[in-house]
């Protein structure tokens, strides 16, 4: 079966690909850049070369490897940004030859017996064969893995609440917005900018915090942005201070999560970067969980999270710690796993998981009669043998 497949001709296997994709519930935009961006390694290495990444036991670092290799040698585009994204397609090109039958040695990052379990006495991760169930870690909670990306990735591309204004085809999305407007300095522009990013995120930015019904916000945040001299340079070198920044520009507030999201934004739809990681509420209350069983790092008090009180304050603000700690946990993610998740995947994954999901207490007392998926995980937070890697 392998050799029978592996001898077909790239158009007879694209073509095989791409009818499993159309009836996998995938957008036709997201058809046909999966059924091309999965051979890239082919048609830039060859048959040869592209057979023995998709079918190595070491897949993951061969892959992203050679990937990488090829984008930046080939691509004028971010390599690094990139990576994911066709990393991504080769996973579910792979996950196609399970269906046709093919049988492979699996990386550890991809791996699952028929039966899920943990893989290992080393592995704390149970890992899911089926796309329905994600993989957790050994406290039962999301596990940072490339197959919970996937599942979540396609999940939001599914999702018409989300995918809209991310999507290149819709003309109205901020993606396009952005994308046809690039380096501008136009005050109507950014203005449109800002109220697309606001209204998207619910993140109240109209409140200009002078006087109640006073909703100017929005345009002295377009201003303030405009004033700025080197904003696109700055962008380009990842620069936090511009979060800093741009959440303290309304007198009176201080708008972390806007200004994280506008930065964010720019960067991922004008220069195809991976340079910002996005703030809210959602990751400020989950992060002390991940900080803790992937790095030691104790970010609570009181039980509580105490990452607004760390980075996300007025006059206290510090975008780049609060990134900076986010980076650490990736790195320790591609250290132990060697999956290399990004600052994009990373807030998806998290944000999309935990939210909407809260607390139900019994009415009239404080008794919990349901906890949320983010206070479970927080209740691990301090205890050593919760922690993944000791």
């Amino acid at each position: 079966m392998v050799d029978d497949i592996k001898n077909r001709p790239l158009d007879e296997i694209r073509a095989a690909y791409k009818k499993y994709l159309n009836t996998q519930n995938l957008s036709q935009n997201t058809v046909m850049t999966s059924s091309t961006d999965a051979f890239y390694i082919w048609r830039k290495k060859g048959q040869e070369a592209f057979w023995q990444i998709v079918l190595s036991d070491n897949f993951e670092v061969l892959g992203k490897s050679t990937l990488l290799e090829l984008l930046v040698q080939q691509s004028s585009g971010n390599a690094e940004a990139n990576l994911s994204g066709y990393m991504a397609h080769l996973r579910r090109f792979r996950r196609f030859l399970k269906t046709s039958g093919i049988e492979f040695s699996e990386s550890k990052q991809n791996s699952s017996p028929a039966v899920s379990a943990v893989v290992n006495s080393q592995d704390p991760f149970i890992l899911q064969e089926s796309p329905y169930k994600f993989d957790v870690d050994k406290n039962g909670l999301l596990a940072l893995t490339s197959g919970n990306v996937d599942r979540i990735n396609f999940i939001i591309e599914n999702d018409s609440n989300y995918r809209s204004d991310m999507d290149p085809e819709n003309k109205e999305s901020t993606y396009n917005y952005i994308r046809n407007h690039p380096y501008t300095r136009d005050y109507e522009v950014i203005l449109g900018i800002v109220e697309r990013i606001d209204i998207q995120n619910s993140t109240h930015q109209a409140s200009s915090g002078v006087k109640q019904g006073d909703n100017r916000g929005r345009e002295i945040t377009a201003q303030f942005i405009c004033d700025l001299p080197d904003f696109y340079e700055r962008l380009k070198n990842e620069d936090a201070g511009l979060v800093n920044q741009i959440a303290g520009a309304i007198p009176g507030r201080y708008t972390f999560s806007f200004a994280s999201k506008y930065c964010t934004y720019w960067s991922r739809y004008l220069l195809e970067a991976d340079g910002y990681s996005i703030y809210d509420k959602i990751l400020r209350e989950i992060l002390p969980y991940y900080a803790w069983v992937y790095i030691g790092e104790n970010h609570m008090a009181r039980k509580q999270s105490k990452i607004e009180k760390e980075f996300g304050q007025r006059n206290r603000g510090d975008y780049l710690g609060y990134r900076n700690l986010i980076d650490r946990i990736r790195r320790e993610v591609e250290c132990r796993t060697g999956y290399a998740i990004t600052r994009k995947d990373f807030d998806h994954l998290l944000w999309y998981y935990y939210k909407g999901d809260a607390d139900i207490k019994e009415k009239g007392s404080n008794i919990l009669l349901h906890k949320s998926r983010t206070t479970v995980a927080l209740e691990f937070v301090g205890n050593e043998r919760s922690r993944l890697w000791i």
